[in-house]
């Protein structure tokens, strides 16, 4: 029923659309008005979703927007993972008022929709020598598809590129450097950002200090709460 629900929903018209609703566009949303928004549907819904988009390449684009419904207890534990990725799921199951099972079935779900994408150990930059964070601004000699590829692939193998991203403005490309001092960021300019392809211009800025630097996103505060019968589980 469920394959059925996702390969030929145009001939399920109620799925496409409810009294007083707005009518659902895409195949993928149809899934949700069907799985009850209880814990137990958490993983089903990332699962038929991500299968969804798997099959349908054109509506990619809505996969990728439209992830698994949080509700305030999601947004707790995402919350305190962000400050705290080891925390013990008893621990956590305790800080969200859950039980241990159900708490690390959320915890489950939400690895499995991808929005806990990965777990990692944030590093002190001044106790491992990389007290410098230098900001690089890049400007190619061609905004063909050919040349950014190049670039970016270059910029992706380069280990001493701690992040890039794609500017509108002035420049094409800001790159974070962090280095140990003068010297060491020449080494890198010299080693790697010298031998970037396609780069016609670089405009460098050195930070004083860093005033603020999260790593945690702040989370909307609205959103769904979770039917009675399923806040008991």
């Amino acid at each position: 029923m469920i394959l059925d629900f996702l390969r030929h929903t145009d001939t399920h018209g109620c799925l496409l659309s409810r009294p007083g609703s707005v009518r659902h566009e895409s195949y993928a949303d149809s899934i949700r008005l069907f799985l009850p928004n209880s814990v137990a549907n958490l993983t089903l819904y990332a699962h038929l979703t991500q299968y969804y988009c798997k099959k349908q390449k054109t509506d990619r684009i809505f996969c990728e927007r439209h992830s698994m419904p949080l509700d305030r207890i999601d947004r707790r534990i995402l919350e305190r993972l962000q400050r705290d990725g080891r925390i013990a799921n008893a621990d956590l199951a305790e800080v969200v008022g859950l039980s241990a099972s159900a708490c690390l079935r959320r915890v489950r779900a939400l690895e499995e929709a991808g929005i806990i994408d990965r777990y990692v150990a944030l590093l002190d930059q001044s106790k491992i020598g990389r007290r410098m964070d230098i900001f690089v601004e890049i400007s190619l000699k061609s905004q063909s598809n050919e040349t950014l590829s190049a670039f970016e692939e270059a910029v992706a193998r380069s280990t001493e590129i701690m992040e890039c991203h794609l500017m509108a403005g002035d420049a094409d490309y800001l790159l974070r450097i962090a280095a140990a001092d003068p010297v060491d960021f020449e080494r890198i300019h010299r080693d790697h950002l010298a031998r970037l392809p396609g780069v016609s211009r670089m405009r460098t800025s050195f930070a004083i200090r860093a005033v603020s630097k999260n790593t945690a996103f702040p989370l909307p505060e609205a959103g769904p709460d979770l039917p009675q019968q399923a806040k008991a589980k």
